[in-house]
């Protein structure tokens, strides 16, 4: 008794007639029991017929121009013979690297030959044109500073209120707390105008401060009077 397993491969070596008696008699004791290894078998034979029928022999004509060919006598292309590669990769690009050293230390020695002669250190000769160009740059950053601080001091004058202004700030101000006064100015003082007013039936002085600058106005005690 074989396996089914057993059987497909028998199945396979039968088709390739390599079965020996044995193994064909084995092989068909099993098929006359098993109708799953039959309807195996029907399908490899199958398969086997068709795929033989699909192989065609060659044109009797192709065939003999074929051995007739002097395949010797075809030139054959050759590949490209490698390159050896150089032994030291790298040989050739230190030498570049070195000739641009000794170029470059050529052009730079003879303009520092003068340290020696009281032209300089070689630092300062490298390095004198950076100083000199950032204590330029300091100078010029003062007088900027120098220049935005005299106009903000302007500006401040600009934006600081005159006697008029001032008094018509106060006047405003008193109207809308509803004093009728007569003012006289007092005089200004570190930005700030001084007034004082008197009532229509003599009542006062009352004070006041008007800023500057913004024109608030700041009621004063009347000892404040000076």
């Amino acid at each position: 008794m074989i396996s089914c397993e057993k059987a497909e491969l028998l199945l396979s070596a039968r088709l390739d007639g390599a079965l020996s008696p044995r193994e064909a008699a084995r092989l068909e004791a099993h098929l006359a029991r098993c109708p799953r290894c039959q309807a195996a078998a029907r399908e490899l034979e199958t398969l086997h017929q068709e795929a033989a029928g699909l192989a065609q022999a060659v044109p009797p004509r192709l065939a003999q121009a074929l051995q007739a060919t002097d395949w010797a006598s075809i030139p054959q292309e050759k590949a490209p013979a490698k390159k050896k590669a150089s032994p030291l990769p790298w040989a050739a690009g230190a030498a570049a690297a070195l000739a641009l050293v000794v170029a470059g230390s050529q052009l730079v020695l003879p303009n520092l030959g003068g340290a020696s002669s009281g032209e300089g250190s070689v630092l300062e000769q490298l390095f004198g044109g950076e100083r000199e160009s950032t204590t330029a740059s300091t100078a010029q950053d003062s007088d900027t500073q120098a220049a935005t601080a005299g106009e903000e001091s302007l500006a401040d004058k600009d934006s600081a209120l005159t006697q008029d202004q001032a008094q018509a700030c106060l006047q405003a101000y008193l109207e809308e707390t509803g004093e009728e006064l007569t003012l006289t100015c007092r005089g200004q003082e570190a930005g700030v105008w001084y007034f004082s007013g008197q009532g229509a039936a003599g009542e006062g002085p009352f004070l006041f401060a008007v800023d500057g600058v913004t024109g608030a106005v700041t009621p004063l005690p009347a000892e404040e009077a000076g």
